[in-house]
């Protein structure tokens, strides 16, 4: 017969006890990478959408504590995929109904990702981009000056050099160029950001996303 299919009305009394007994079961040594349980709770925030609010934090903070037990020799490459997941879940359906919550996703999770790419773990890289890039696509003014403090490494031509970076990379500049235009010009950024636009379109392999820089 069809699969039974829950509201999220209807899960809601549930959504408490099922994300702490999944966290739960990655603090096991056994299933600390676990993807089907990652899944799962990546699954949860899909469904709940607006209604995972109020565990908004407690989801951020049980992530970002993941990803740094993982970031020293991460081994399961769907296991990262479904934690990012699940943060851009989060984001997408928590903060633009809260203002403030997006407040809350920058302070939790500014540390922990410029602590993660100081690290230079290649797996992560891409996926950190993209979170930023949603975070500052949903950010309305006044914007937080930790945006413009992680700017100038994004500059670094070493990320540049990863192809797998350079997609997430130009969505980021992208969102930069929209939000923060002005104050990338003021501390003379701009110059930097055409270098980037040049050797961009300079490859055949990445001259696509170049010119997405123009959009």
């Amino acid at each position: 017969g069809p699969a039974l299919r829950l509201s999220k009305d209807e899960l809601a009394p549930l959504y408490e006890p099922l994300l702490t007994g999944l966290f739960r079961i990655l603090e096991r040594p056994a299933s600390r990478e676990n993807d089907y349980v990652m899944k799962a709770i990546m699954r949860l925030c899909a469904t709940g959408q607006e209604k995972m609010g109020r565990f908004g934090e407690y989801i951020i903070k049980s992530l970002t504590g993941i990803l740094a037990a993982v970031a020293q020799n991460p081994s399961n490459p769907g296991f990262l995929h479904y934690v990012f997941e699940t943060l851009g879940c989060v984001i997408r359906y928590v903060c633009p109904n809260d203002p403030k919550s997006i407040e809350m996703v920058e302070n939790l999770l500014f540390p922990a990702f410029q602590t993660l790419l100081s690290m230079d773990v290649v797996e992560l890289a891409p996926y950190i981009f993209q979170i930023l890039a949603q975070m500052l696509e949903i950010r309305q003014p006044p914007m937080s000056a930790a945006y413009m403090n992680v700017f100038p490494p994004l500059l670094n031509h070493v990320l540049w050099e990863r192809q797998g970076n350079v997609p997430a990379l130009v969505r980021l500049l992208q969102a930069y160029l929209a939000k923060l235009n002005q104050q990338i010009s003021e501390a003379n950024h701009l110059e930097h950001v055409l270098a980037i636009f040049r050797k961009l379109i300079s490859s055949r392999n990445t001259d696509t996303h170049g010119f997405y820089l123009l959009q």
